[in-house]
């Protein structure tokens, strides 16, 4: 399944346990910056992709400061922990690593997708881009339900077409065809480009 993302570079309550073993994202000598934040990424985003968020690393094919694709992944997320970009490369590598990351012994939190998104909101629980991600995450991982919150917690903050979509689809998912249906209008009334859920709803016999 193809999915729309937020429109910085590229188009996912909780299972997350706050204060667990994950760390603070505030305990670093010098960050955490903000990627939304257009004054964070004009002082500082270029440096840190330059030197450890290159294409290759994004595309998981090796790391730039070491072999390992996850030092570097670590790294941004240390500094930008609410890099959408790098956030969404460790959910694809958690997936091709079947659920288990590789240790990054610089940082001692365990390295899983569920403690880095544990981070991000540490650092900025309002930002709807989180709660996509993570809702696209849980969605993958056929936990419906929680996607749910998440993608709902997204439209709360900021309503937008992406968020209207993905509750299309988990709606649909939970066998609830009326809000999957009003959801969908939603989404396609703002010109949103994925025919995907138009394409499960037709095939229940409904139409747009």
């Amino acid at each position: 399944m193809k999915w729309y993302y937020p429109a910085f570079t590229f188009l996912l309550s909780s299972n997350i346990a706050y204060g667990s073993s994950c760390g603070s994202v505030f305990d670093v000598e010098i960050g955490p910056w903000d990627y939304s934040s257009p004054i964070d990424r004009r002082k500082n985003l270029s440096t840190v992709e330059r030197r450890h968020f290159t294409n290759r690393v994004e595309n998981l094919i090796s790391g730039e400061s070491t072999n390992e694709v996850m030092d570097d992944l670590a790294y941004t997320l240390n500094k930008f922990p609410n890099h959408y970009r790098a956030l969404h490369s460790v959910i694809r590598y958690d997936s091709q690593l079947n659920g288990v990351l590789p240790k990054v012994p610089k940082y001692p939190f365990p390295q899983t997708v569920e403690c880095y998104f544990e981070r991000a909101f540490q650092f900025k629980d309002n930002d709807p881009y989180l709660y996509q991600l993570y809702g696209i995450y849980l969605y993958k991982n056929n936990d419906f339900k929680e996607a749910k919150k998440h993608f709902l917690k997204s439209e709360s903050i900021k309503p937008s077409a992406e968020a209207h979509y993905n509750l299309g689809l988990v709606y649909f998912e939970l066998d609830d065809l009326e809000n999957s249906k009003r959801y969908a209008e939603k989404a396609y009334s703002q010109n949103f480009p994925m025919t995907g859920l138009k394409m499960k709803l037709q095939s229940k016999g409904i139409s747009l």
